[in-house]
């Protein structure tokens, strides 16, 4: 935890081929010097660690994830877990193979070394470096039987391994049903990760999350089409208020060619610690409370838990 220092705790650093990129193009961020250029970027700017939030076999390149981490000197956070299942075939192995597999796998993943080829398969390369989270998602249909599938692995995972659970949500639906699945599968609080919380921009349900006690992932501030980034350290102040300001964190999700400068976009990764730390003091936080949501609180919310 002592060399995390400012962390953007969801985010992209690679997406390779995969469903994602084949439906939507400017998903795909596979080239490995503009990703070394856009992280090199985010540290200049006073970044220490990034979450690469790309979980198995959906476009994550754990090989590419390792040169970027060395070149830059950024530390980065991969994932193990899945996508929602629009990512993955229908007859993909993760809807087929049964909860006790899917754990050792990723399970696996966290022990031993990611697989160089994420599952993609059918032969298995594990590198040196292992995953620091385990990802579970959510989607439009709501807490699906495969959803409570997705949460019983997740929460089996970080049982074994100690490994953080990081979710994502669509525009904070059922983030509470998500951390209610979680902690009834003896995730405790303090080891929930809750994604895409500020899509979600009505104040109460801000309020009602930060009184929970989860970790809650302000990942948008420079999505303009969803709202300022005034608007989301709003957002945080009133969970900061409800008791949530030792659970927040940031970060960008920056998962589109059309947001890296390194592809002539805007705003990059940079942008986090460069440009939105300085607003939150003028919005009003004091340097304690940027020190928690950038520095103190995503050190600890990264950290491994000893496994039950």
């Amino acid at each position: 935890p002592g060399t995390a220092g400012f962390c953007s705790a969801h985010d992209h650093v690679l997406i390779a081929d995969g469903i994602g990129t084949l439906r939507a193009p400017d998903i795909r961020i596979d080239g490995l010097e503009e990703a070394v250029d856009e992280v090199a970027g985010f540290g200049q700017a006073g970044g220490g660690t990034l979450v690469d939030a790309m979980p198995v076999d959906c476009g994550r390149d754990p090989a590419g994830l390792v040169e970027v981490s060395r070149r830059t000197g950024v530390n980065v956070v991969a994932s193990t877990g899945f996508h929602k299942p629009e990512y993955y075939e229908e007859r993909h192995w993760s809807k087929v193979l049964d909860d006790e597999a899917l754990v050792d796998l990723l399970v696996a993943e966290v022990a031993d070394g990611m697989d160089r080829h994420s599952y993609g398969g059918p032969v298995v390369h594990r590198l040196e470096a292992r995953a620091g989270l385990v990802k579970v998602a959510t989607d439009g249909d709501g807490m699906t039987p495969l959803a409570k599938s997705r949460m019983a692995v997740a929460a089996e995972v970080h049982r074994r391994t100690g490994v953080p659970v990081l979710t994502h949500t669509e525009h904070g639906a059922l983030a509470l049903e998500q951390v209610e699945a979680l902690t009834g599968g003896g995730v405790p609080l303090d080891a929930v990760l809750v994604s895409h919380v500020d899509r979600n921009a009505d104040r109460g349900f801000h309020a009602e999350m930060g009184a929970v006690g989860c970790y809650l992932i302000y990942d948008g501030p420079s999505r303009s089409k969803y709202h300022t980034p005034e608007d989301v350290a709003e957002l945080m102040a009133v969970a900061a208020s409800a008791g949530g300001g030792e659970r927040i964190l940031l970060g960008m999700d920056l998962a589109l060619r059309s947001y890296r400068t390194s592809y002539g976009g805007a705003p990059g990764l940079a942008w986090l610690p460069g440009e939105f730390v300085p607003l939150l003091t003028r919005c009003g936080f004091d340097t304690g409370d940027v020190r928690r949501f950038g520095w103190t609180n995503p050190a600890a919310a990264l950290s491994l838990r000893v496994p039950a």
